[in-house]
């Protein structure tokens, strides 16, 4: 997609009414053609994929179901959701896992009842903004199978290929939504924070994964996993399982089996329906039979299956959580072509929730001739005014260096604020949002920027970490910190000699990331009095990685 495209989708399809008109809607920039299903420029499509595109036709509901009754919602349950040819695994098995809650999608749908006109709507979130997405009723239709080559209209009913079609329509065709990450999808049906467990890197425990599953299936948190790459495929056709193919999750359980041991299962949902899980507690194995009962009340839908966690472990690679609330607000600032932003806030009550920075997708503007598009490191720094003293007290910060990072926050009344920046690596599509999802809704206010108030956050970052302090000399003290995880760089000296001037030099070899405060030069040359701090602050500058040194010398005066 365009940047003239996307400006074009959200001043006509994000922001247009749905009126009647006199003739039956096709939509302008997303028609029933062939470049709506694939597009030349995507180089990566397979074979196959390429076939079924070259003979697929388009049908409205009226020709697909005959002189069947069709609906828009007939019933939103996970098994009305069944995979095509399409590999968009991805982004079905989190509609299905978030279809467990029938009124979480039942939201998303603003067209409710069928249309005359075949004009509808779905709704998507975008970088935290709820923006609604018009259709039209042109729906892939396959002549060699008789049915859509995409998701299926199960029951007889539109929504999961409305909300297919969206995905597709937003990427610029069918075949550039094939192949992706649960992330990516959650964060559009929900807008909510979405975090990956990806067990061999984080190392977690099987315990400590159970936990975390339990605890989310509790929260009412969205659930999905996905199956590794780089394994023998013998032993994933022995086992029954897809390679590389994402599944929803959709419950723990713990089963007490006759020999008196409790055995932890997951429940998973395969939507693409080629899965025959021929392990522990399959269908018909000995585990099965001998917990039979329980375990066909669990498995009520053909395309589930119950698997030890401790076997998932063998064949997932991650496990993905999304932080869905279902009375939580979302609340955004949208920052464009600018280097540095500020924002206050109030907050009157204790108010629990996320802080993020959210930058467009780049899968969006992969199809696009012009496409300079990449991330841009964006940091995010929040902070509490204290009333006191007017300082500032540090409460959380971050660095994005992909489309999203989120923290958790548990915010006491009281006035807040956000400063953040950005180094640009794109010229065309410069802007990233703050996203504030929490279970009151706050007001941003947009605000001046001052650097000092970036830097009463950091040096209350380092006054706060004292026993990390290192000692230079006597009663001179450095601390620093640079790193991915706190989303800035600082470095912090004082000087705590009773009466004693010192002189302090510090320069810096850095890579991937740059000085903003005091001055963008490499070298710090200071004269410090009894109790005076000099605070360096650092930016970065590529999401790829980055190099930090210093030395320093000093004089005392």
């Amino acid at each position: 997609m365009s940047v003239d495209q996307l400006s074009q989708l959200t001043d006509m399809d994000f922001l247009s009414p749905i009126k009647p008109v006199s003739i039956v809607f096709t939509d302008p920039s997303f028609p029933p053609s062939s470049s709506t299903l694939h597009n030349p420029a995507l180089s990566t499509t397979k074979l196959d994929m390429l076939q079924i595109c070259a003979r697929t036709t388009w049908r409205r509901p009226g020709e697909i179901f005959a002189d069947r009754k069709f609906s828009v919602i007939n019933s939103i349950c996970p098994r009305a959701i069944i995979q095509g040819a399409l590999a968009d695994c991805y982004f079905l098995a989190s509609l299905c896992s978030l279809a467990k809650r029938p009124e979480r999608v039942e939201k998303l749908l603003v067209s409710r009842e069928p249309s005359a006109d075949g004009c509808y709507a779905v709704a998507g979130y975008f970088c935290g903004v709820r923006k609604e997405v018009v259709l039209d009723d042109c729906f892939a239709f396959d002549p060699r199978t008789g049915q859509s080559p995409f998701s299926k209209p199960i029951d007889d009913q539109l929504w999961v290929m409305l909300l297919e079609k969206a995905w597709a329509k937003i990427n610029g065709s069918f075949t550039n939504v094939e192949f992706g990450e649960e992330v990516e999808a959650l964060e559009f049906l929900t807008g909510a924070p979405v975090e990956c467990l990806v067990h061999a890197t984080m190392h977690i425990s099987t315990d400590d994964l159970w936990k975390r599953v339990v605890d989310a299936d509790q929260r009412g948190y969205v659930l999905t996993c996905s199956t590794k790459m780089n394994q023998p495929v013998e032993k994933f056709r022995k086992a029954g399982l897809m390679q590389y193919h994402v599944y929803s999750i959709m419950k723990p359980v713990e089963m007490a089996n006759p020999r008196g041991n409790a055995s932890r299962l997951l429940i998973i949902r395969d939507q693409w329906q080629k899965t025959d899980w021929k392990g522990p507690y399959s269908r018909g194995s000995a585990e099965f039979l001998e917990n039979a009962a329980a375990l066909e009340s669990e498995l009520d839908d053909p395309n589930s299956f119950a698997m030890p966690i401790e076997l998932y472990t063998e064949y997932f690679k991650e496990t993905t959580i999304c932080h869905y609330e279902d009375k939580y607000v979302h609340s955004t600032a949208e920052i464009a072509n600018t280097e540095q932003s500020c924002y206050v806030f109030e907050v009157h009550r204790i108010t629990k929730g996320y802080v993020a920075i959210n930058q467009y997708h780049s899968r969006i503007f992969r199809l696009s001739r012009a496409n300079d598009y990449c991330y841009s490191p964006a940091f995010l720094v929040l902070g509490k005014l204290d009333a006191r003293d007017s300082s500032i007290r540090y409460v959380t910060s971050l660095v994005t260096i992909s489309n999203t990072e989120y923290r958790e926050v548990d915010l006491s009344p009281g006035k807040y604020i956000i400063m953040s920046g950005a180094e640009w690596k794109t010229k065309s599509i410069r802007r990233y949002n703050i996203h504030m999802y929490t279970n009151f809704g706050v007001t941003l206010q947009e605000s001046d920027w001052n650097p000092e108030n970036l830097v009463s956050m950091a040096q209350d970052f380092a006054e706060t970490r004292k026993s990390t302090w290192k000692r230079l000399a006597h009663g001179l003290y450095h601390f620093e910190r640079v790193n991915f995880a706190l989303g800035f760089g600082i470095s912090f000296v004082k000087n705590m000699a009773q009466g004693q001037r010192i002189y302090y030099e510090e320069n810096t070899k850095a890579t991937g990331l740059r000085r903003i405060h005091p001055d963008p030069s490499n070298r710090l040359r200071v004269t410090l009095k009894s109790g005076e701090t000099v605070v360096s602050l650092f930016k970065f500058t590529s999401t790829s990685g980055y190099s930090y040194g210093y030395t320093y010398k000093y004089i005392q005066l």
